[in-house]
């Protein structure tokens, strides 16, 4: 569960942190390469808004098609072959981070795009995945998953502290980056199939399918329960969800990426801005800032956010029947996803305002 949460975050946590490598990719090849400049060329100006819509979109999607699809097809198909396809398609970003594509800016930006739309597809799967099943577990491991998004969000933040303090080249940032996400999918892939035969989850899966069956033989039901029915015991989580993320996203890091530091001190620190990452756990966010006073805006978010999206994804799931667990677990994750999806629109519109 741990695993599960740290790659649900890892595909748009590494692509946003090698920004200086795209930055580097679609440069003015005639020119010296200066990551602060802000005469950009197209592809640079462009890349942003393109891949937010790239990952945003495919993973909303994907998420609907996981919790339509999970009362149809066991979680073990569901999550391990777009598990396996994450790997492969990271693995080729990894590989390709040293090909020259100077001829080929265009090309590269289509790859790359479509690269980040199906790992992103994919992405649905797993998350929604991994979510249904920690809502067919005990409440702790929901807690788990959701401490994984938090540890995932800190890793992304120690990697890219480890790239300023090596003063490393963008092509060697992105590869370390992309790396570290490849490794950590394998690990996640591996303990998956492990789970797969562990006691625990053989036999609250069981006990979740005999009770389906049990439900659809009797002569009251013989109908299956809709998303519908299920949306309807457990709306107000999934609204409260969307309001987290929709507020959080709105502002992290769009906004707080503004705030510059104040010190006079010219250090990587200062000089470098550095991306902004927040993580959830059971009770706070951890936004890490090139300036301390981005880190003490945060706090507010810190304190509720990531209380709040503890509470709704250890309790929701536990408000249908026990048969019906895994259901409202990929129902929540998707509405996670339709958060994420609004807070990063909203945040443009929060900029141009600005």
């Amino acid at each position: 569960m741990y695993l599960f949460g740290i790659t649900s975050l890892l595909p748009w946590n590494f692509f946003i942190q090698a920004n200086d490598y795209w930055m580097y990719r679609f440069r003015n090849v005639s020119a010296p390469f200066d990551p602060t400049t802000e005469d950009k060329t197209h592809l640079q100006a462009i890349f942003s808004s393109y891949l937010a819509i790239a990952s945003k979109v495919p993973y909303v999607i994907f998420l609907l098609v996981n919790a339509y699809i999970s009362n149809k097809l066991q979680p073990s198909k569901r999550i391990q072959w777009p598990l396996m396809a994450m790997i492969i398609l990271f693995l080729f970003t990894t590989l390709i981070v040293f090909v020259d594509t100077d001829s080929s800016q265009t090309t590269f930006f289509a790859v790359t795009i479509t690269i980040v739309i199906a790992i992103n597809a994919m992405c649905g799967f797993v998350q929604g995945g991994g979510t249904g099943i920690a809502g067919s577990l005990p409440k702790k491991y929901m807690g788990y998953n959701v401490n994984g998004m938090a540890l995932g969000g800190m890793l992304a933040s120690v990697a890219q502290i480890l790239s300023l303090l090596g003063n490393t080249k963008p092509e060697h940032s992105a590869f370390f980056y992309f790396t570290t996400a490849t490794v950590f999918l394998c690990i996640t892939f591996v303990f998956f199939r492990l789970t797969l035969r562990s006691e625990l989850y053989n036999f609250y899966m069981s006990k979740q399918t005999s009770m389906m069956k049990k439900k659809d033989a009797t002569t009251e039901d013989r109908k299956k329960a809709s998303n519908w029915e299920i949306f309807k015991q457990i709306w107000v989580y999934a609204i409260s969800i969307v309001f987290v993320f929709w507020v959080s996203l709105a502002v992290l890091p769009a906004v707080v990426v503004l705030v510059v530091s104040t010190s006079t001190e010219h250090t990587i620190w200062t000089a470098i801005k550095m991306q902004v990452h927040y993580f959830t756990s059971n009770h706070f966010t951890i936004c890490i800032y090139s300036s301390p006073h981005a880190l003490q805006r945060t706090s507010p978010i810190s304190s509720t956010g990531g209380y709040l999206c503890t509470i709704v994804l250890t309790q929701g799931p536990k408000q249908v029947k026990e048969e019906h667990h895994e259901l409202a677990g990929s129902q929540l994750a998707l509405f996670l996803g339709i958060g994420l999806m609004l807070g990063s629109v909203t945040s443009y519109g929060l900029v141009v305002l600005l």
